[in-house]
């Protein structure tokens, strides 16, 4: 299990890939039931369906990576999109480090999974799963854009993501933390489904300065108990969200109830951190 790690940590996925499979199927190997547990974890830890990049129309999802990097800085230095999507990027992160990780990691390894909404083959905004918790099935959902987008992105981008986390991924919920302060958001989360579940009072400090946030969270059993916002996805990016249709969270099968109007692309070998909505 060390070589799996030591592989898959430092970015040699399609190495560790090799090694597992011969884990799993040398001759005459025999697993005890717990090594056979890890070998399926690990499965799905390196499953290429982390490293989907997700098109639907004009909108194509990929994992962000160092050809993102001049974006992404506008990005990390727009004021304006910093106080509405994660006010902690104000105080500077390392941002070469973040995309390597980005294009090059497991997203369960580092915890946060990062994608560039290209539209019409220009970047235009930023999405993350963050948290991604396997025990409890959820994780932190994110969506920003630097400038206003046109009419119906920022909706399809969504809706792209919540089908990938609670019906391509097996999810169960999604939370976004919301600055108490941006209505705008709190609309479009509500728009998107999401429920208030309560205010975090001074909940994080940046430039020492303690900030407030709302949560929202969205369940599966939520969407599905929610006949227009199913319509919508029908209607916007073709797919049928019931129950039948989701896999247990590790146990994806890589299967559509519908001819897939988001198209999957698998990357076998990739060369190419999250808090807030706007």
């Amino acid at each position: 299990m060390a070589t799996l790690r030591q592989l898959a940590l430092s970015g040699r996925i399609s190495e560790a890939r090799r090694a597992l499979s011969d884990l799993k199927h040398g001759d005459g190997l025999e697993l005890s039931p717990t090594d056979s547990q890890a070998l399926d974890h690990w499965e799905w830890v390196l499953s290429p369906l982390w490293w989907l990049e997700l098109k639907h129309g004009r909108i194509f999802l990929r994992r962000a990576s160092s050809i993102d990097r001049a974006f992404f800085e506008r990005c990390q230095y727009d004021q304006q999109f910093v106080k509405r999507f994660n006010r902690r990027w104000a105080s500077g992160f390392d941002l070469q480090r973040l995309l390597w990780q980005s294009e090059n990691l497991p997203p369960l390894h580092v915890g946060v999974m990062y994608w560039t909404v290209v539209v019409d083959g220009i970047p235009r905004g930023i999405s993350s799963l963050a948290g991604i918790d396997q025990l409890n099935r959820h994780a932190e959902f994110s969506i920003g854009f630097p400038d206003k987008p046109d009419a119906g992105i920022a909706l399809k981008t969504s809706l792209m993501v919540i089908h990938f986390a609670l019906w391509m991924l097996g999810l169960h919920k999604l939370i976004a933390y919301i600055y108490e302060d941006n209505e705008s958001a709190k609309r479009n989360a509500q728009h998107l489904g999401f429920q208030i579940e309560g205010i975090l009072g001074d909940h994080f400090f940046f430039n020492n300065e303690p900030t407030s946030v709302a949560v929202f969270g969205l369940t599966r059993n939520q969407v599905l108990a929610n006949p227009s916002l199913t319509r919508i996805a029908r209607r916007t990016i073709s797919q049928r969200w019931i129950e039948e249709s989701s896999p247990a969270f590790g146990k994806c099968s890589f299967q559509y109830l519908d001819p897939p109007a988001i198209t999957s692309i698998p990357i076998a070998n990739s060369s190419r951190a999250r808090e807030h909505m706007t």
